[in-house]
């Protein structure tokens, strides 16, 4: 621990910083067997997800309800496949979900930011049309480019 007497003189890096939030997230796990974590981050070292591995939400988890491929399903106790999804899968899965709420809690701001770049551009193609329509809607902002 850093103190007056001690300071601190480095810093871990990215990568250390990374792997043992990875490490610690795959404390997580519903899974009796395995332990895997995942850390998605941008080029800026932002986290974007973090994910474990074991069931989906809303599935039977094998610590309270035991390994379908040991113990069984159960409620019928045959075996069956694995119920986890790999780190990575959870990972994607819970960025997703992220995006979906960001979107969701942020649509008016968002909307309103393109209303007023719409009304600052010289141009505005709109994407949400068919594709000739859009190449049609493309060759009209090249002509009026060329003219300017």
């Amino acid at each position: 621990m850093a103190s007056l007497e001690n300071p601190k003189t480095k810093r871990t890096t990215w990568d250390e910083t990374f792997i043992s939030l990875a490490s610690l997230i795959s404390k997580r796990t519903a899974c009796k067997f395995h332990e895997a974590g995942v850390v998605f981050v941008d080029e800026n070292h932002r986290i974007i997800s973090l994910g474990y591995n074991g069931p989906t939400e809303g599935d039977f988890h094998c610590l309270e309800v035991g390994c379908a491929k040991v113990d069984g399903d159960p409620e019928t106790k045959k075996l069956k496949r694995c119920r986890g999804a790999h780190a990575e899968i959870n990972g994607i899965m819970n960025a997703r979900k992220g995006l979906v709420s960001f979107k969701k809690e942020h649509k008016s701001e968002v909307e309103m930011k393109i209303r007023q770049l719409k009304k600052m551009a010289d141009f505005v193609i709109d994407n949400n049309q068919n594709l000739s329509q859009l190449f049609r809607s493309i060759d009209t902002a090249l002509v009026k480019i060329i003219r300017k």
